[in-house]
């Protein structure tokens, strides 16, 4: 009899260890309106929120390289810079949420940032400041806003929305995370990051920047934070010190440079 309690209690154990962790309805819909500019990408961020479907499992790069990038290019305005990725992070989708809804550490995540801090909170809306510095004496840090939008509404994915609402050199900026669970046998220890990015960086200044620098340096900032997060997720208990020498030794073995160098005419949006 103590045996069969014993299996029992242990069943019931395992079973609640491997059941989907269970959210309280979003106050947002992640498709909601949200104050701030908005750009010729923020329909089709929408549109493909909700039509979202399970990409094919991906398999690791032929190249090695852990952050898989596309550039995107917009005609008409060679400075819009477009960035669609896809990560596979050897951790389950709570892990990675976990690092994503830690806004207070996104600045040790992002070298070359000044600043990142939370301003408001409401529900799984998110109000952000960021701030980049800028290593040209004649040039003011790159300062912005942006809004945050969760929804875990669907087994085993996370999705974060995130649109500029406010900057003096941003002209716009949408973008969307996806994790979720990496399917094959072991999708419950594997997710599938994906991640889009569309950033106008034409006002003020900055619109006179030359146009592969601000290509090489978007670039670069959008590499580091995946790396980041997937380096985090993978092992907590590195210090961010440790997170962000593995992240730019993998920028210098896989440059940019060369992504841009395919940059396609039209990406999945």
């Amino acid at each position: 009899m103590k045996l069969r309690l014993s299996m029992a209690f242990f069943f019931l154990l395992a079973f609640a260890a491997a059941a989907p962790v269970k959210y309280p309805p979003a106050k947002f819909p992640i498709d909601t309106r949200v104050p701030g500019p908005t750009s010729r990408y923020t329909p089709a961020i929408l549109a493909l929120i909700r039509g979202w479907h399970l990409r094919p499992a991906q398999k690791p790069s032929e190249d090695g390289n852990p952050v898989q990038m596309k550039c995107v290019e917009t005609a008409g305005n060679e400075r819009f810079v477009g960035v669609e990725q896809s990560v596979l992070i050897a951790a389950p989708v709570a892990r990675v949420a976990a690092v994503l809804d830690d806004f207070d550490h996104y600045k040790d995540l992002s070298p070359g940032f000044k600043d990142i801090h939370v301003v408001a909170r409401d529900g799984n809306m998110t109000q952000t400041f960021w701030e980049k510095s800028i290593p040209f004496f004649f040039m003011p840090n790159m300062k912005y806003a942006m809004t945050y939008l969760s929804d875990r509404s669907a087994p085993a994915r996370v999705m974060y929305r995130y649109q500029l609402k406010e900057s003096e050199q941003l002209r716009s900026a949408d973008g969307l995370i996806v994790a979720e669970n990496g399917g094959g046998r072991m999708a419950n220890a594997v997710t599938q990051f994906t991640r889009f990015d569309y950033i106008d960086p034409s006002l003020g200044i900055f619109a006179s920047a030359p146009v592969g620098t601000v290509w090489q340096n978007s670039l670069e900032d959008i590499y580091l934070s995946s790396a980041g997060i997937k380096l985090k997720a993978e092992h907590a208990s590195w210090s961010y010190e440790k997170i962000v020498e593995q992240a730019k030794s993998w920028l210098e073995e896989y440059p940019v440079a060369a992504v841009r160098a395919r940059c396609a005419a039209h990406g999945t949006l």
